[in-house]
C-alpha cells in the first residue's frame, strides 16, 4: 500500500509463529515469538510489544520478580510493508502466513476499529509493563536495606527528612510493598509508611 506522496505504508499484520525455544539467525536460544519478532524487527518492520507480565519468586528470592511472557502466544504484531510481506512471514520460526488487522475509515466514531482495538491492547500491556519495571525498581533498592538503617526521603511532603527502616509491609490496599519505619516529627518518634522510590540509603 502506498500514500498519495508515493511513500510506502505498512499494514499492521498478526504474524503466526512457533512457541518453541529455536535460536534466529546469529542470535541466542530462545522463545519462539521472541525470535520471530527479533527477525522482522532486522528488516526495518515496527514491532509492537505484546508481552504481558507476572510477578513469580523463585527460590530463595525475598520479593517475587516480573516474567515476561507472550499475551497471545504463538503470535507476532507487526506493521509490514507489502515488498517486505512475502520475507516477513517466512523468518526462521514464522509459518509463512499473516492475518491482516485493518485500519477501516471509522464511519460511526462510537465503534473501535480492529486497528485502534490493538493499538488500545498495546497501551494497556505498556502501562503494565512500566508498572512492573518500577515494583522491580523498589524490589531492588530494598534488597540492600537492614533493620535501622538511615533512609533520606527524597520527594513528598517528608522530603529531606530521615527515617529509620524496620521492615517491609503490603496491606491488601497496596499496590506494591511499602517500607515501614520510624521518624521524628514534632520531637516525637512516630510510624511512617514511604514507597521505596521515596527514599535512598544515607551512607
Amino acid at each position: 500500500m502506498t500514500t498519495s506522496h508515493g511513500k510506502v505504508q505498512a499494514r499492521l499484520y498478526a504474524v503466526p509463529t512457533t512457541t518453541a525455544m529455536i535460536r534466529p539467525p546469529g542470535g541466542d536460544r530462545m522463545k519462539g515469538e521472541w525470535a520471530v519478532e527479533q527477525q522482522i524487527k532486522a528488516m526495518g518492520c515496527t514491532v509492537h510489544d505484546s508481552r504481558t507480565v507476572a510477578f513469580i519468586r523463585k527460590g530463595k528470592d525475598r520479593y517475587a520478580r516480573p516474567e515476561y511472557r507472550p499475551s497471545l502466544p504463538g503470535y507476532v504484531f507487526a506493521e509490514i510493508p507489502d515488498e517486505a510481506f512475502g520475507r516477513a512471514v517466512h523468518v526462521q520460526g514464522a509459518w509463512g502466513s499473516a492475518l491482516p488487522i485493518y485500519q477501516v475509515e471509522n464511519r460511526n466514531k462510537l465503534e473501535t476499529t480492529p486497528y485502534e482495538a490493538a493499538m488500545e491492547f498495546f497501551a494497556v500491556l505498556a502501562e503494565k509493563r512500566e508498572e512492573a519495571e518500577r515494583i522491580k525498581r523498589r524490589a531492588d533498592l530494598v534488597a540492600g536495606f537492614d533493620p535501622g538503617d538511615p533512609l533520606e526521603i527524597i520527594s513528598g511532603p517528608f522530603k529531606d527528612l530521615l527515617v529509620r527502616f524496620q521492615r517491609m509491609v503490603k496491606t491488601a490496599h497496596d499496590m506494591h510493598p511499602m517500607i515501614e519505619g520510624e521518624m521524628t516529627l514534632f520531637g516525637r518518634q512516630s510510624p511512617v509508611r514511604i514507597d521505596p522510590l521515596d527514599v535512598v540509603k544515607r551512607s
